[in-house]
């Protein structure tokens, strides 16, 4: 007994200097950048969750560790040198278990051991993360098994490699095991990916949705397109069918005003008798402050404490990587795992499909309205094992598993690989969508419901524009337009749908699916588009060098107190909804609204026009929906 406890202390003694040395090494980061600044802000007003989430991350290591080790622990007791081939089996394991998430999510590790491509692990990393990496890893795992339980005879050897194996096969097994997705009749699913451009329903670029498309025979709306392409706002005109300016949520700060957004298709839903489900990963953070009047929300909650707080959480590699096997992910504390899913870079669609089986199976027999956001292939283009194997293992850049939020692509090389990794992103979600959709088409639930795959927004890839995003321009549709397949009974509600169209129109259509009689009725007629742009964040190359100026993100949002959410400060709401630019389309006719800093340049097909000549149509709605600055557009 005093052998064991000698040989947990020791663990225990070991991960702690792991910890130590974690965060005093490198510069903490969030989203691509040095935040030391915010971190110090923090600290003032997070010290004791800091101080519990440190030493919660101090228990997880040493128990996962002490675990991991445990088929060792008969050699150790007859090591010449305890001690010391302790701290090389400690080692072993922090780079198999590192390495086997890593390989698994690289986006996840990126900034830790590949930074720009120079750092000191970023070699290692890019052959980890190849088509002999896993195999690698493997071999590497064996002999290190071998080698360290060497002195306990051939038994206890053969004993701790079946022991890893058996550990290995459980885990993948826990985690790749089959989706049994069932839905009662007249449900109506809802998967929408973030960021997918109306172009990625293709059979080169979706091939397992366009497969089943074709055979289901489903309805396709090739570009249907968000009010504003920017998620939240995004979101809310889909599921209030309003304008951004008439829910309140134009930005993705939107001010606590707006956090009620009922009536909605939940609560319509809800009001006929469906279980509303609400399931997603981190761009779904927002679900959890804007209430939608869902039955559950099973979402990352992202506010700057969550933010502050995942940057002491990434500190520790070992940490990240067992947080990254959902098994083990779901055992931790619930606020834990909150922070660890509401990480930009981490994405795990197949996890959110097993989430989103949990909360249908929790419904009983009751007909379903469920809403599922994953993350891929949203910026930063989170990649997940085996996709990101088909992109040019010869591209040596900054970008080679991930784009960071503040670096600008340098070479036409480094474009390439931004586009790769947006495909790849496109890949894994294709994949996982698909096996949620031939589930459903097994058990017959595909042929009593309706599914739809979709988009919130699209996504610009230096097409025309030299730019990358969303949400900051309205000069290209692949940065606005999304597509919408529908599956199952209701997609004849689609079948009148003209495209492009807005998204706002469909609302009526997705009740009517369900059987229930459309009572969300949009203020625009079908036969007209309109766009604007989000806030402008930050002084990039997406945003429009004629504008409008107003400060950047550090000024221009507030957090109230520790634990509200944050939002655009007052003074600036104002301005900021002024300076975007619009776009309205009516019997073929395109009208561009540009606010400058002098004047609003107003543009008919691009070329300039007078503001008399103005549509009636939009005349007036800007009156109605935007009163406080319609005065300002029109003149």
């Amino acid at each position: 007994m005093r052998a064991f406890a000698r040989w947990v202390f020791l663990i225990a003694v070991f991960q702690l200097a792991v910890l130590v040395l974690d965060f005093v090494g490198g510069s903490f980061t969030y989203f691509g950048g040095a935040d030391l600044r915010t971190l110090r802000l923090a600290w003032n007003y997070y010290f004791a969750d800091i101080a519990r989430l440190t030493g919660y991350a101090l228990f997880f290591n040493w128990l996962i560790s002490s675990l991991l080790l445990l088929p060792l622990y008969p050699a150790w007791l007859r090591w010449r040198r305890p001690r010391t081939t302790l701290f090389f089996a400690l080692l072993a394991v922090h780079a198999v278990w590192i390495g086997a998430a890593c390989i698994r999510i690289p986006s996840l590790f990126a900034e830790i051991y590949y930074g720009d491509g120079h750092a000191l692990f970023s070699r290692p990393m890019a052959l980890l993360c190849s088509r002999f990496g896993a195999v690698a890893l493997v071999l590497f795992a064996a002999a290190a098994i071998a080698l360290l339980s060497r002195g306990a005879g051939r038994v206890a050897q053969l004993a701790a490699l079946a022991a890893y194996a058996g550990i290995a096969g459980v885990l993948g097994w826990l985690s790749l095991r089959p989706l049994d997705l069932r839905l009662p009749e007249r449900s109506v699913l809802i998967l929408m990916a973030d960021s997918l451009r109306s172009d990625a329903f293709a059979p080169g670029r979706m091939p397992a949705l366009s497969r089943l498309a074709a055979q289901e025979q489903a309805l396709v709306l090739p570009q249907v397109l968000p009010p504003q392409p920017r998620t939240a706002p995004a979101v809310t005109s889909l599921l209030t069918a309003r304008l951004p300016e008439e829910s309140g949520v134009a930005s993705m700060f939107s001010p606590e005003e707006s956090f009620g957004q009922a009536p909605s298709l939940a609560s319509v839903f809800h009001e006929a008798g469906f279980c509303t489900v609400a399931v997603g990963e981190y761009p779904a953070e927002f679900m959890r402050k804007i209430d939608y009047a869902f039955e559950s929300v099973d979402a990352p909650l992202v506010r700057f404490k969550e933010i502050a707080l995942q940057m002491v959480l990434s500190k520790s590699p070992f940490f990240l990587a067992s947080l990254s096997w959902a098994p083990i992910r779901g055992r931790a504390r619930r606020d834990v795992r909150n922070f660890f899913e509401g990480l930009p870079v981490f994405a795990d669609s197949r996890g959110l499909m097993q989430r989103l089986q949990r909360a249908v199976r929790a419904c009983g027999d009751r007909p379903v309205f469920a809403f599922v956001f994953a993350d891929q292939p949203h910026f930063p283009y989170v990649q997940t094992w085996p996709h990101y194997l088909a992109l040019d293992a010869g591209y040596r850049g900054r970008y080679r598993f991930m784009k960071d939020a503040v670096s600008a692509p340098q070479t036409d090389a480094d474009k390439a690989r931004i586009r790769s990794l947006y495909w790849s992103g496109v890949r894994a979600v294709d994949e996982t969508f698909t096996e949620a959709l031939s589930s459903l088409q097994r058990n017959g639930s595909l042929a009593r419901a309706t599914a739809v795959v979709t988009g919130d927004h699209g996504e610009s890839l230096y097409d025309h524009l030299g730019i990358m995003g969303h949400g900051d321009q309205i000069g290209e549709m692949e940065g606005i337009a999304v597509p919408w397949i529908v599956f199952g009974r209701g997609r004849d509600r689609f079948a009148s749908a003209k495209s492009p169209l807005l998204t706002i129109h469909l609302a009526r259509r997705i009740l009517e699916a369900g059987g229930v009689p459309g009572s969300l009725t949009p203020s625009l007629p079908e036969d007209v588009l309109y766009v604007q742009t989000g806030e402008w964040l930050a002084n990039t190359p997406n945003v429009p060098v004629e504008r409008v100026p107003y400060p950047e993100l550090s000024e221009l949002l507030e957090v109230k107190d520790k634990d509200a959410p944050i939002v655009l400060k007052p003074q600036y709401r104002p301005v900021v909804e002024y300076a975007k630019q619009r776009m309205w389309i009516e019997h073929g006719v395109r009208w561009d609204l540009r606010p400058l800093a002098d004047r609003v340049e107003i543009l008919r097909d691009g070329k300039p026009a007078a503001a008399e000549e103005l549509p009636p149509e939009l005349r007036n709605f800007l009156r109605r929906a935007d009163r406080e600055i319609a005065g300002l557009l029109l003149h």
